[in-house]
């Protein structure tokens, strides 16, 4: 089984699917997933932050992406 979207992986997961490698900000405690190998170490990977060049001295873009890395800091896979 092969899917793109980490929601569908998700609800393919708790259909009794098999095991995934989910982000614990996809998981929640009452979605009837448990937690399995917390020991693995799990690859690292780039994100980016794409906006279009006219909004790079906007306020809201600047506190947006202040949110999302605060966010992303937290985030555990």
């Amino acid at each position: 089984l092969q899917i793109n979207d980490i929601l569908s992986i998700k609800r393919a997961v708790q259909g009794g699917a098999g095991i995934a490698m989910l982000p614990d900000y996809v998981v929640s405690k009452d979605s009837g997933l448990v937690q399995l190998l917390p020991e693995t170490e799990v690859p690292s990977f780039d994100t980016y932050f794409a906006y279009p060049d006219a909004m790079k001295n906007q306020a809201k873009l600047h506190v947006f992406r202040d949110f999302i890395i605060a966010k992303a800091r937290s985030w555990s896979f």
